[in-house]
């Protein structure tokens, strides 16, 4: 039988989420792990032009008000494809190489086109109440497909605010519609950062931090630094450092 002392860095998968304001380097971070395959729905692959990387845009489209292209259809038809052992893109080509990781950039944006789809079996045009109250499950379905699978995961999340209008306590966290998607992501996700950026001496220096705090979301089962840079190589130092 398997036992802790069975995990160690080499077979180690990692399953991410790391989340922030736009332009704090969520995409570049995800852009260092090995071999990265991008399902993009938010078109922000810009940020990673030199880098080869192989990635799909995922869009709902529409033509008179009716989709006609559904981007969480087409997510289920690779990432099938890839638990298969398939690597062909969205468009049918073949890979230029084998991915290592899997990125969905964002998470923020994918909930919105599962959303859609509820939508569309229940008669609707756009997700009303009861259809985001239906799109829980198989998002939290889907959170668990991801923690089986045989590569990296990493889940870009944009950033939200929660106010509490009692004790006027402010948090951010991972932004997904709705109050029990966002909880349901520290539940499913051992790993979950969230990424900075200030300004010192007159240049951008980025961040993550692995730790909770009293104004926002994170946490590390694998025990990484609090204070990090934002890179895949410095993830797998700290954890080398560790063993």
């Amino acid at each position: 039988m398997p036992t802790t002392n069975d995990i160690s860095i080499k077979n180690l998968k990692l399953k991410i989420v790391p989340y922030g304001k736009s332009g704090f380097g969520k995409t570049h971070f995800a852009g260092t792990f090995p071999k990265p395959y991008f399902f993009d729905f938010d078109k922000g692959m810009l940020t990673l032009r030199d880098k080869a990387i192989e990635y799909d845009t995922y869009q709902d489209l529409y033509r008179n008000g009716v989709k006609y292209q559904s981007g969480w259809k087409g997510v289920q038809k690779v990432l099938g494809r890839f638990e298969q052992g398939v690597f062909k893109g969205l468009d049918d080509r073949e890979l230029s190489y084998v991915p290592e990781t899997l990125v969905f950039d964002s998470l923020t944006t994918l909930v919105q086109y599962i959303a859609s789809d509820v939508a569309s079996l229940n008669g609707h045009m756009s997700p009303q109440w009861e259809d985001w109250g239906k799109t829980v499950q198989p998002v939290i379905d889907f959170f668990k497909r991801i923690n089986a699978l045989d590569f990296h995961a990493v889940l870009v999340a944009h950033e939200d605010l929660l106010k509490d209008d009692i004790l006027g306590n402010i948090v951010y966290r991972p932004y997904a519609f709705g109050k029990k998607i966002p909880s349901e992501i520290c539940v499913y996700f051992d790993e979950v950062y969230r990424l900075n950026v200030e300004e010192k001496g007159g240049e951008q220096e980025y961040t993550m931090r692995t730790a909770a705090g009293s104004m926002y979301t994170a946490k590390s089962r694998l025990g990484l630094d609090p204070l990090m840079d934002p890179t895949y190589d410095a993830i797998m130092k700290c954890l080398s450092a560790k063993e």
